[in-house]
């Protein structure tokens, strides 16, 4: 299944999402794939900060360590508060679930037992 996604609800869309050659902004990209990492279809004023604590905690698990320019803070999801994904929507027990497995099989493919 394809991601599809929705930017029409962002404030300030021109400006938030897209570069001055009409492209998406790295962030916006990052935010939209995430969606299916963090389990979350979409960015609202209610669950922004539970999408950013997702996304932390995921990028930790899996090491990932974007440079500066990369980075997604809680003021650039707050930003994008309004975009939206057909990405599955999940309890934060059953994202915390999926994140013990993984981090289990990372173990086991890595040889650390």
């Amino acid at each position: 299944m394809s991601l599809n996604y929705d930017l029409r609800g962002v404030k300030d869309l021109a400006i938030t999402c897209y570069t001055e050659a009409d492209t998406l902004r790295r962030e916006t990209q990052t935010l939209i794939f995430s969606t299916i990492a963090v389990m979350m279809y979409e960015i609202t004023d209610a669950n922004a900060e539970e999408f950013y604590a997702r996304l932390v905690f995921w990028e930790r698990l899996h090491s990932i360590d974007d440079d500066e320019e990369g980075k997604i803070t809680l003021a650039t999801v707050r930003a994008h508060i309004g975009l939206k994904t057909n990405a599955d929507r999940r309890s934060s027990r059953a994202f915390l679930e999926h994140c013990w497995r993984e981090f289990r099989r990372t173990l086991r493919t890595n040889g650390h037992w």
